[in-house]
């Protein structure tokens, strides 16, 4: 999670690359993408100090275009899309729907200087 205890302990272990993800204690796993818009200024200095740490930062993060804007403007080196809502699809049409939000955000980030992953749920 992106809090400042976290981005403490990364600066202070020096990780090869620090991905920030949305947390919350009751998860098991991550349940959705890091809100880049709504965070956007915390998010760009907790990703400057970790880079001029020497660790290299991902975003995980939902796949619609306007986030992956800001991941752009971010400074973020690697965006991970989150793929859980395509992976929990239960018909045909979500799921072709789903799918077309992953590639459209795929090719959208073709824009930008940052290597795209994708977090299977």
């Amino acid at each position: 999670a992106p809090t400042e205890e976290m981005v403490r302990i990364a600066i202070e272990t020096l990780p090869d690359m620090v991905t920030l993800v949305p947390e919350r204690r009751e998860e098991l796993t991550t349940e959705g993408g890091l809100d880049v818009i709504g965070n956007f200024k915390t998010l760009e200095n907790n990703i400057q100090r970790l880079q001029d740490n020497g660790s290299i930062v991902s975003l995980f993060v939902d796949p619609d275009i306007a986030t992956l804007e800001a991941c752009a403007k971010s400074g973020a080196k690697v965006v991970e899309l989150h793929t859980g809502s395509f992976c929990d699809a239960t018909d045909p049409a979500s799921a072709q729907a789903l799918l077309k939000q992953l590639v459209d955000g795929a090719e959208a980030q073709n824009l930008s200087d940052y290597k795209l992953m994708q977090g299977m749920a």
